[in-house]
């Protein structure tokens, strides 16, 4: 079921691996785009809000009180979303859950979002300046055309699993996006950013099991391999781990991410879903 490959595969100028916070902010600071992997589950779940068009905006924020205090100044206009070690937050109208929120959209498509979660969305939230954009597999080609199109037109770019510690396996799923875009283009995998504590033998190990994903479009297994999935499953979200599985590549919409109109520290809105190259490139 994967497409052919573009023709421009094997043009490779401005291409960045990094980990993290650190690496968002570094990559924005050099003028480069962010493109930011949560695959369990931020990514999913913010695509999954913009791709049902939530009538107003969505704000990510890196603190639970920051998303709070922002209800509490909107009155009932505002619907919460969030989590902490995977536990939707007391006081808030839904956990990270793509599933749960996909049941519920006649709840929240009429309002204000407000995001937060352990790693992802306190991820998405760095830097001062930029954009940066939310991929995961629910929208994992568009993801690769979006990267395509960056090659065509000479755009630096970042790819960046969230987590920002890969010296141990709790995230490695954030990790078989960017292998899988390695494989398709044909990238030499070089070793990441130098800040981070990433081991050359995991980088293989990953490397070698994304190829492994590239051949065949069930990758439910994978993802329950890690820390994470399984502490997912142990928690009563498994079924996210099928639905993100079952809807690998279907999805078009890229989350945008910038700086809120407020420009308070910590808090970024989700413009909408990401489209023409050209046009980003000439704001």
């Amino acid at each position: 079921m994967n497409p052919e490959k573009p023709s421009l595969y094997t043009v490779v100028k401005e291409v960045k691996l990094g980990f993290g916070p650190q690496a968002v902010r570094e990559a924005l600071h050099q003028g480069m785009k962010a493109v930011v992997f949560d695959v369990l589950r931020a990514s999913a779940t913010l695509t999954l809000l913009i791709e049902y068009q939530v009538k107003h905006e969505v704000v990510v924020f890196r603190d639970v009180r920051d998303a709070e205090r922002f209800r509490d100044e909107h009155a009932d206009r505002v619907v919460l979303v969030g989590e902490r070690q995977g536990i939707q937050l007391p006081g808030f109208d839904f956990g990270n859950s793509p599933s749960e929120l996909e049941q519920a959209r006649d709840q929240w498509k009429d309002a204000t979002i407000g995001f937060t979660s352990t790693t992802g969305g306190r991820t998405l939230v760095e830097g001062t300046a930029g954009t940066v954009f939310v991929g995961g597999l629910t929208n994992l080609f568009a993801i690769r055309d979006l990267c395509h199109a960056f090659l065509k037109e000479d755009i630096p770019f970042a790819l960046i699993p969230a987590y920002g510690d890969f010296s141990s396996p709790w995230n490695w799923e954030d990790l078989y996006p960017y292998f899988y875009l390695a494989h398709f283009f044909e990238w030499p995998v070089e070793r990441p950013w130098k800040e981070n504590r990433f081991s050359h033998d995991v980088c293989e190990r990953v490397r070698q099991m994304t190829i492994e994903l590239s051949q065949e479009w069930d990758w439910s297994r994978y993802l329950i391999r890690t820390p994470h999935g399984k502490r997912l499953f142990k928690i009563g979200y498994g079924r996210d781990v099928a639905w993100i599985n079952n809807r690998k590549g279907t999805s078009k919409a890229i989350p945008v991410i910038r700086p809120h109109k407020l420009n308070v520290p910590g808090e970024r809105v989700v413009l909408g879903i990401y489209q023409n190259v050209e046009k980003e490139n000439n704001e």
